[in-house]
């Protein structure tokens, strides 16, 4: 939820999101760990999963927020555990 200054009408977050407390602006409105937000438009906020055994950090903005999880990586560039498009994947490292 969000209240706008000189408002006393609290709004909600679009579904999915989560605000931070005393948060005045639809655009504070976060995306939740895990995930990452995609902006459509000013209003339209939509949170997207990191790839499969990725994750990211609360309020993350970008898919390259998402990270592989420990002993995890991308096979395509050496096992790098950064995620830096949709079409990364998070693999077992081979030895």
């Amino acid at each position: 939820f969000y209240q706008p200054p000189g408002s006393h009408k609290v709004m909600p977050c679009p579904p999915g999101t989560i605000s931070p407390p005393g948060s005045t602006e639809v655009s504070e409105c976060q995306c939740p760990a895990g995930t990452y937000k995609l902006v459509r438009e000013s209003l339209d906020i939509t949170c997207i999963s990191c790839p499969e055994g990725s994750s990211s950090s609360e309020g993350s903005t970008s898919i390259e927020d998402c990270v592989c999880r420990p002993g995890l990586g991308v096979a395509s560039r050496s096992y790098n555990r950064s995620i830096i498009s949709s079409q990364d994947t998070c693999d077992v490292e081979t030895t």
